[in-house]
């Protein structure tokens, strides 16, 4: 981080294990991998002149799977196994998106395949694409699989190492103007000489007032660039008196914008970001919300209008620019889905003024765990700037959202989470893991006597009710773990007010469960399994307090720290 924002550069190959943000710049998964790319901004120096079908199907990148049908192994198609996603905030600039599909609210064009970040006086190009995989050669020919794979390898270390050809400057703070921009973190500034940009939200009292002024005309004039949001009718009147183009403003619902040309201040968006329809099953509407309330058209002059439907608009005045931007991102949102459409075209359009990102990175303890290439999910609870989202280190960035009474408070390694009974729950819809090798491994400490604090720790389930696997604290103080239609104790207790660490062990290979306490085994049981699968929740997330996990407990009442799932059975000494 501080070296990018020094001047350093960075190229950031496929990876499970980055941190939460990096130079200001959120970081997470999609969770999903990808097989066709697309180019977002076709004038980068990077993807200038990369031909769409070089970014489809890369034969064997990914090894190999058992092909049922043909029964025999075959190559993937995947050219990422795990692509991140667009960021939801900070500064970024996505060249290559890609698409990911569940039924979880994570749908659409979301992949960032290859983005740059610009922070301070450094660079960072982040890629999810298999570079190293796909350049390997073809068996008996000696030939690069995927020369689009050598290509990019090639242009991106040289767009590192060449500053002549980076395109923006060192981002610097933006200056709204009755506008709050603190979910999308991006750096702010009251004083219009240290701004990249000044943003006004019409719709507001301060933006009013403001845009009456003559300031901003005079920044726009001096060079600057100027985002006039949300402007009603009699305000989109005023402005092209005032910058001397005509413009006609009409009252209009639309749901979508249609693109109508490329410029670079839209780099990094595509047609996902600004339709607002949702589609469900057989592409049926499932949702729709209005993406903008006035449309402005500019009818002649220098002005262009970028969208079809008048909903952007570009400005050329004196040596700068004002946009006229009527997409209505900062509103409610009908649905999670939606709300991250909008989302995604803020934080890009903002990125393009040159906005300066400050998301927080995680505080997380020298000698905590750290993801490795058999994490699952993995919880530090390092999230007081997040919340309340809590974020997951592991590889598909499953991240919790909490309700009820969960806090948190200091633990075994800084933060720790604390359930507070009931029915408070921390929970995720990105999770759906079946593995025949697992363990979990946590830290826990009860709140007091086990008969008052017992209840449901973590627990997976795959829809109303319908638990997996659950881990308890029993009244008398036992780990308890449900597995499908059974359940099964720890022979050791848990002491209450003390931290303990639990490890729990499941083997379809060797038809075993195993408890250990401290790092020592503490009970063995043979012959029971079942795959955790669904949603993965802390606490309590069924309702009116029932549950399927065979247990009849509410929310555990205590601390939890460092939660984590790997893909493996763990043998006593690991």
């Amino acid at each position: 981080d501080a070296w990018i924002r020094s001047g350093g550069t960075a190229l950031v190959l496929a990876d499970n294990g980055l941190p939460n943000a990096l130079a200001g710049t959120e970081l997470r998964s999609s969770g999903h991998p990808a097989v066709i790319g697309h180019v977002r901004a076709p004038d980068h120096p990077v993807v200038t002149g990369l031909p769409q079908p070089a970014l489809r199907y890369w034969l064997g990148a990914a090894g190999e799977f058992d092909s049922i049908p043909y029964r025999k192994k075959m190559p993937h198609l995947y050219i990422s196994t795990m692509a991140l996603r667009r960021p939801r905030a900070g500064h970024s600039l996505t060249l290559l998106d890609g698409a990911a599909y569940d039924y979880l609210g994570t749908s659409g064009l979301i992949q960032a395949l290859l983005s740059e970040i610009r922070s301070g006086q450094g660079r960072a190009l982040l890629c999810s694409l298999l570079l190293a995989e796909a350049i390997g050669s073809d068996l008996g020919t000696g030939r690069p699989s995927e020369p689009a794979a050598l290509w990019l390898l090639h242009r991106c270390l040289h767009y590192l190492q060449n500053r002549a050809s980076w395109l923006g400057e060192a981002p610097k703070p933006l200056m709204p103007i009755g506008a709050d921009l603190s979910r999308w973190r991006f750096e702010t500034t009251d004083r219009p000489a240290e701004a990249c940009a000044i943003l006004i939200n019409a719709a507001s009292e301060e933006g009013r007032n403001y845009l009456a002024g003559d300031a901003w005309l005079q920044y726009a004039r001096s060079g600057g660039k100027v985002i006039l949001h949300n402007l009603d009718t009699n305000q989109v009147r005023e402005v092209g008196e005032r910058l001397g183009v005509p413009l006609e403003a009409e009252p209009m619902q639309r749901h979508r914008l249609d693109l109508r040309e490329y410029d670079p201040i839209l780099r990094g968006i595509s047609h996902y970001d600004i339709n607002w329809i949702e589609a469900g099953g057989l592409c049926l509407v499932s949702a729709m919300q209005p993406i903008m309330a006035v449309a402005v058209t500019a009818t002649n002059g220098p002005a262009r209008n970028l969208t079809v439907q008048g909903g952007i608009v570009l400005v050329p005045v004196g040596q700068g620019q004002v946009l006229i931007d009527q997409v209505l991102w900062d509103g409610p949102m009908a649905t999670p889905e939606i709300a991250a459409r909008a989302t995604q075209y803020v934080t890009q359009l903002l990125s393009n003024h040159g906005a300066a990102g400050n998301t927080p990175i995680q505080n997380i303890a020298d000698d905590a765990p750290m993801a490795d290439e058999n994490t699952i999910v993995l919880y530090h609870f390092e999230d007081e700037a997040f919340l309340p989202r809590l974020l997951d280190s592991g590889p598909r960035s499953a991240d919790l959202t909490a309700t009820g009474d969960v806090r948190l408070e200091p633990g075994r390694f800084h933060n720790a989470l604390r359930l507070g009974g009931g029915t408070s729950t921390a929970k995720t819809w990105a999770y759906g893991i079946q593995t025949p090798e697992l363990t979990y491994d946590f830290w826990i400490k009860p709140e007091g006597d086990p008969a008052k604090s017992c209840g449901i720790i973590m627990t997976t389930y795959r829809g109303a009710n319908r638990a997996d696997n659950s881990l308890v604290l029993t009244p008398q103080g036992r780990i308890g773990l449900s597995v499908g239609g059974g359940r099964i104790e720890s022979k050791g207790t848990v002491r209450p007010d003390i931290w303990t660490r639990v490890t729990v062990t499941l083997s379809a290979a060797n038809k075993r469960i195993r408890f250990y306490f401290d790092g020592q085994l503490d009970a063995q049981y043979e012959g029971v399994m079942h795959y955790p699968y669904g949603v993965l929740a802390f606490g309590n997330p069924f309702t009116a307090g029932t549950d399927d996990t065979l247990w009849g407990l509410a929310a555990f009442t205590g601390l939890v720290d460092e939660f984590r799932m790997v893909s493996v059975e763990w043998k006593p000494g690991e």
